[in-house]
């Protein structure tokens, strides 16, 4: 159950939520798109809602690629162990942006842990920030923590907070499947194939890092770089070679003016498609999205 915050934390969360919703309708208006009414935070039981909502920044994805706004948080019972709230294996993942920045993610699921990060509002490309949401705990006290994976290097950081400090919860089923040996891209809306393409990979000094990731943001690139084609699609993977690429080294997948390297390992890391085949990828892809490269 959800304590009420402190004066000065509901005006910061006010603040996020303002900024936040003025992002999503400037995006939305530039993209001809409507950006979706705020809704409530959301679970980690298995609910349904309705498909094609609206991500962070007025984005969306069609069908069983969109990103779901839950209608109810569980509250579970003090010291329970953790509910899942996200799984590749069964290909669908929890996430949400947050309206206070600055607060602390920890170590443990209490007040006194250390503290590993700090929650922010923003990507580097100025758009919302999104944490893939990975388990929810109730301590003895009864308040709700909820464990996230942090975007940030090196890959791999998790950490705790209360569910206060995060927004509405929302749900993706789908996954996104990087084979660096076949240099393929599969993306899986409910268990299908919906898309499969040949990609550019990182070169040997600069490989592509392998794990487990996620979709933090998308975007039209304009005005357009030829070098990433029409669409890129951020990702929360960090290059561990080039630290000092804008944005501290984020992994993205967009397209190429050279398609001539589709398939093959030309990139600094970043996954290249040719542009037809961004193109289609693009609408197909949520928020949220799970990333296995492997």
């Amino acid at each position: 159950m959800k304590a009420l915050l402190p004066t000065s934390a509901r005006a910061t969360r006010a603040a996020g939520l303002a900024l936040l919703a003025t992002i999503a309708l400037g995006i939305a208006a530039a993209s001809g798109a409507t950006a979706a009414p705020a809704t409530v935070p959301t679970g980690a039981t298995g609910a349904t809602g309705a498909t094609g909502a609206t991500g962070p920044g007025g984005q969306t994805a069609p069908g069983g690629g969109s990103s779901t706004s839950l209608p109810v948080t569980p509250v579970l019972a003090p010291g329970a162990p953790p509910v899942t709230l996200t799984s590749y294996r069964h290909q669908y993942a929890r996430w949400a942006t947050t309206t206070l920045p600055g607060e602390a993610i920890r170590t443990a699921p209490s007040t006194g842990a250390r503290t590993v990060a700090r929650l922010h509002l923003l990507t580097s490309d100025g758009l919302p920030e999104v944490y893939q949401l990975l388990e929810l705990y109730t301590d003895a006290h009864g308040t709700q923590w909820v464990k996230i994976a942090v975007p940030m290097r090196p890959n791999g950081v998790t950490g705790w907070v209360p569910e206060d400090d995060l927004g509405p919860f929302h749900i993706v089923h789908a996954l996104i499947r990087v084979n660096l040996a076949l240099k393929q891209i599969t993306l899986y809306h409910d268990g299908k194939v919906v898309f499969r393409a040949s990609v550019g990979i990182g070169k040997p000094s600069t490989p592509t890092p392998t794990g487990d990731f996620w979709v933090r943001e998308k975007f039209p690139v304009d005005p357009p770089v030829p070098l990433y084609g029409p669409y890129a699609i951020g990702t929360s993977d960090y290059s561990n070679v080039e630290t000092d690429w804008p944005g501290g080294g984020v992994v993205g997948i967009h397209g190429t003016d050279e398609p001539y390297f589709v398939p093959g390992d030309p990139s600094h890391g970043c996954i290249r498609l040719r542009n037809n085949e961004i193109t289609r990828l693009y609408p197909l892809v949520a928020i949220g999205t799970p990333i296995e490269v492997f």
